[in-house]
């Protein structure tokens, strides 16, 4: 069975193919206990999100 990319995010997963593509990116699996970084970064970024929406 083949998955397809639903209709609405098709633009999106080719920006970021070619993204991936341009920039030589290596995506891989990690698992839950090395996944702090990306954890953190990602609250940083909501906290900056939210604080940005408040100003």
């Amino acid at each position: 069975m083949e998955w397809k990319v639903p209709w609405e995010l098709v633009e999106k997963i080719e920006e970021i193919r070619d993204i991936i593509l341009l920039t030589g990116t290596i995506i891989t699996h990690t698992y839950r206990d090395g996944n702090g970084l990306a954890d953190c970064i990602a609250n940083i970024s909501i906290e900056g999100q939210t604080n940005h929406e408040k100003i």
